[in-house]
């Protein structure tokens, strides 16, 4: 649903391209995964009122064109290097010859939003166009570099200052931990030794560019260079977990100056204020692999270690 609305593919597959509207906002949740995610699609954002909403498991035509936005935002990181960065970037961002109809980030988002009303803002919703899911493991993924330069190419596109940035996050110790035992279901070779082995690599080696999504600090830096600090909010977990309706607030705050109040309402009376402990959590500092079952941890002191260098 889109709020009130639902999604519907228009006529002959065609989409009225959207420039800059007056007084329109488009608000991108981009995650990162493992960081409450879950909560924000399906227990706030739908209830927001006079806003259209939409995330990948909506329907099938929003899967669809979700997953071309992504490929579009990602491929820099997967495609073979010939054909050079300034060919793959200028197709990226719309500004080459594209080798498919509705290829690329405008077609996909114009599919998903294109026939709203003109003053109506727009909120995505997708954790992995920060970062796919085996990613920040293989390096097939774009820096926070490239998709704060990608998404800020595709706002010019509008007519610039449309776009606001959500970023939801979590302490990277705990967040390393959540992503390498989801991840594991990809990944035969992930195991208790394997993950203190990748946990210390971090520390004692240069991170990759692909890695820079665990620094909170860099990465929020580098979408407020972008878009400006006014238009990028971050939300952390644990700001969640304790404080669930104050955080509900802020959000609203942030989109649009809207008040929540009657989201933090019913989801109290629905007894869903709180969000949900991940189901692959073991125990206090240890996460149970989603292939395998085995329980890992940190080897005392690393965790304070991985928070300290990291945490913003």
């Amino acid at each position: 649903m889109w709020g009130s609305t639902s999604i519907r593919a228009p006529a002959g597959g065609v989409t009225r391209p959207w420039g800059k509207r007056r007084g329109m906002a488009i608000y991108l949740h981009i995650g990162l995964p493992k960081t409450g995610t879950t909560y924000w699609q399906y227990l706030v954002f739908p209830k927001i009122h006079g806003i259209a909403y939409v995330h990948r498991s909506q329907s099938d035509l929003a899967g669809q064109e979700i997953n071309r936005i992504l490929r579009s935002l990602h491929h820099a990181g997967t495609e073979p290097v010939g054909g050079g960065w300034r060919g793959r970037i200028a197709r990226l961002t719309g500004q080459g010859r594209r080798t498919a109809p509705r290829e690329g980030l405008r077609d996909g988002f114009d599919a998903l939003f294109g026939q709203r009303p003109d003053s109506e803002d727009r909120l995505l919703s997708c954790e992995n166009i920060s970062l796919t899911s085996d990613g920040f493991w293989n390096g097939r993924v774009a820096t926070p570099e490239g998709v704060a330069a990608q998404l800020a190419a595709m706002d010019r596109q509008w007519g610039g200052g449309q776009v606001r940035i959500i970023l939801t996050t979590r302490q990277p110790d705990s967040w390393l931990a959540a992503r390498y035992a989801e991840s594991a279901k990809d990944f035969d070779t992930f195991s208790n030794a394997d993950f203190a082995q990748r946990a210390e690599a971090l520390l004692s080696e240069p991170l990759m560019p692909w890695q820079r999504w665990i620094d909170t600090r860099h990465v929020l830096r580098v979408f407020e260079d972008v878009f400006g600090a006014a238009h990028v909010f971050r939300m952390p977990l644990e700001r969640l977990a304790a404080h669930p309706a104050q955080s509900i607030l802020e959000m609203g705050r942030f989109i649009g100056g809207r008040d929540l109040g009657y989201v933090v309402e019913m989801l109290a009376r629905q007894g869903k204020l709180g969000a949900r402990s991940n189901s692959l959590r073991a125990g206090d500092g240890e996460w149970r692999l989603r292939s395998t079952g085995e329980v890992i941890g940190y080897p005392p002191g690393l965790d304070a270690r991985v928070r300290q260098r990291f945490d913003g």
